[in-house]
């Protein structure tokens, strides 16, 4: 008579039934503290991603940062600047203490007129006129009737 052999379910005694369930208990925990473990580990590749994103974001920063500075042969610093009236032109602008260039011209305001008499500021010297208005039609600063 010819066999063969099947993988088919069978009764279990008593102590194989107790192996069986503690090493269901077993695995049960192995199960629960990989789940930690992997919560934990992809909560600590979210930290450090975000992280290295935020690195990576300032350094590019620092990148743009020197890069614009080697190409205008130049960088930022804090320069004095001294505050010039013009009433007669109706203007305030900067004047660099370095360089003694113009910078940033607007247009007078009436506080900035009540300041300037209140600090008994004085309009510009009759030497800088020129340079100012100079600066300030180059720039289109100045209207028509205050040239």
């Amino acid at each position: 008579m010819k066999t063969t052999h099947r993988t088919l379910r069978c009764p279990l005694a008593p102590e194989e039934l107790e192996a069986k369930h503690d090493q269901l208990a077993v695995e049960v925990r192995h199960g629960r503290d990989l789940e930690l473990t992997l919560d934990a580990l992809l909560e600590a590749h979210k930290y450090a991603r975000e992280r290295a994103k935020a690195e990576i974001s300032s350094s590019t920063s620092v990148q743009r940062s020197l890069a614009k500075d080697i190409e205008s042969r130049s960088e930022e610093r804090p320069v004095e600047c001294r505050i010039l009236y013009f009433f007669d032109g109706d203007v305030i602008l900067l004047e660099r203490a370095d360089t003694g260039a113009f910078l940033e011209p607007r247009r007078m305001t009436e506080d900035d007129r009540q300041i300037g008499i209140a600090e008994k500021i004085v309009d510009l010297p009759k030497a800088q006129r020129a340079n100012v208005l100079a600066f300030l039609k180059k720039h289109g600063e100045l209207a028509e009737e205050g040239q």
